[in-house]
């Protein structure tokens, strides 16, 4: 390691602010903190080259992040396709390592939202799949990790995803991400205690459960609840949700509100009674945390990271992930129904999202780069 100097460091990532997203909000809380850790950093954002064609676009990026790594100590890499195949081109033509941090399966995601594919996320790393475009996305992925000196994961579900792709699990470290409570209090519905309020949020994809959702809250509609569902967020599966709220004539009391800013977002949870997240997979869900602080209890399924955050019954409720509609419409009545079960739940939350403090992820993080080098 290098002593009593700064240690230059290349964050190449896919998005950045303006642009809102995980990889955005932390590349640029990585900017503003790790200088202060002894590291000066130099951020290199796809979003500068995203509207040239593909391909150009990649060959582009790969310049501009060759150029501005020439004196780095470290290229830390925010996805192993877009940046992450231009970021090991350029580490092995300077003679750099680059750490690579995976937050989801780039390829399994692009052939359930464009190819139709089926499989679960954990079915889908044992396979070789057939379509062209997916394998070739795997292959990135694979060779992309394998030669990264280190891969970084923020739960322990996606540290097995990761050792599929060949990768030893002696190169992997899980540092869970960080999380900043929202400061915003709890608000009561005071409009009408007995009211159910159900709120999902996500990306609008098939994996995320909105359809099962909709579907178990007008069974408790049907049924004579008084309910409510809101879902925030945007995707390619908007214009199905929209259909399907018009086929069960559902628009009085379900909504599609699109993306939000944070802020707003954080008010309409913390208006709201459940939080359901009847999600196929989820690497490191930050939603649940944030309903979590806003003391809102958490529905969601034994999926992915999912149940490195919540013991059912203690800080939430975990569900089976089966396309049980039935099940799922149970578990909100029955939570909304449990006044001390809701308590205990919330206040157990609580001490829950005390673990995900800010500055242990910096720590950690910067303990791990350090030792690298």
């Amino acid at each position: 390691m290098k002593k009593n100097k700064e240690i230059n460091i290349t964050i190449a990532t896919g998005i950045y602010p303006p642009s809102i997203g995980g990889p955005a909000s932390y590349s640029k809380l990585l900017y503003d903190e790790l200088p202060r850790r002894g590291f000066a950093v130099m951020i290199v954002s796809f979003d500068s080259v995203r509207k040239l064609p593909k391909g150009i676009s990649h060959a582009v990026y790969f310049i501009k992040l060759f150029f501005k790594s020439i004196n780095a100590d470290i290229i830390y890499v925010q996805d192993p396709v877009s940046v992450g195949l231009p970021a090991y081109v350029a580490s092995f033509l300077l003679w750099k390592p680059f750490v690579l941090k995976v937050v989801g399966d780039f390829a399994w995601e692009q052939g359930v939202s464009r190819f139709s594919v089926g499989d679960t996320l954990d079915d889908f790393v044992i396979k070789k799949s057939k379509i062209f475009y997916v394998r070739f996305l795997q292959i990135v992925e694979s060779i992309v990790a394998r030669n990264a000196k280190l891969v970084i994961v923020p739960s322990n579900y996606l540290k097995k995803i990761v050792m599929t792709w060949n990768v030893s699990d002696k190169k992997i470290k899980v540092i869970y991400n960080a999380f900043n409570p929202p400061l915003i209090e709890k608000k009561t519905n005071s409009e009408n205690s007995k009211k159910i309020k159900i709120i999902s949020v996500g990306r609008l994809v098939s994996w995320k459960g909105f359809i099962e959702t909709i579907e178990a809250v007008c069974m408790l509609h049907k049924e004579g609840c008084d309910i409510s569902l809101d879902i925030i967020g945007s995707g390619p599966q908007k214009e199905v949700l929209e259909n399907l709220i018009s086929e069960r004539n559902a628009d009085s009391f379900i909504e599609l509100l699109g993306a939000l800013p944070q802020d707003i977002l954080h008010g309409k949870i913390s208006e709201s009674d459940i939080f359901v997240l009847y999600t196929g997979y989820e690497g490191f869900s930050h939603l649940i945390l944030e309903a979590m602080a806003l003391s809102v209890p958490v529905l969601t399924t034994k999926v992915g990271g999912n149940v490195e955050i919540i013991k059912s019954d203690y800080n939430g409720i975990l569900v089976e992930y089966n396309h049980n509609i039935e099940e799922l419409k149970l578990a909100i009545e029955q939570l909304s129904l449990d006044s001390d079960k809701k308590s205990n739940i919330i206040n157990n939350a609580q001490k829950t999202i005390n673990g995900f403090s800010e500055e242990k992820m910096l720590g950690e993080l910067e303990r791990t780069l350090k030792g690298l080098l």
